[in-house]
């Protein structure tokens, strides 16, 4: 092997290493970011989510507070109604 073809060979294989070694950390830095994004993302989903929910609890609560104001509703809410007798059905007593 002459000395053109071992720096050749050389050159080529130094190449291909800072190739390799550059798309490597390319590759996991990407992926950091990407993580970092996806986490940041879910974060902000989750305290959406929880606004979300605890104001709904809120506007239950309210809603509620309001509803047990009204004569109304009370009267209805906590009337007992009693089915009739003529819609109750009897077992029969037949063997």
């Amino acid at each position: 092997m002459s000395v053109t073809n071992k720096i050749f060979l050389s050159s080529a294989l130094l190449v291909v290493a800072v190739l390799g070694v550059t798309l490597g950390v390319t590759s996991l830095e990407a992926n950091r970011t990407a993580d970092a994004a996806i986490h940041r993302g879910l974060v902000s989903t989750r305290h959406a989510v929880e606004n979300f929910l605890a104001a709904r609890t809120r506007t239950v609560g309210v809603v509620s507070a309001a509803s047990g104001q009204i004569p109304q509703f009370r009267q209805r809410l906590f009337r007992t109604h009693a089915a009739p007798k003529s819609s109750i059905r009897r077992r029969s007593t037949r063997p």
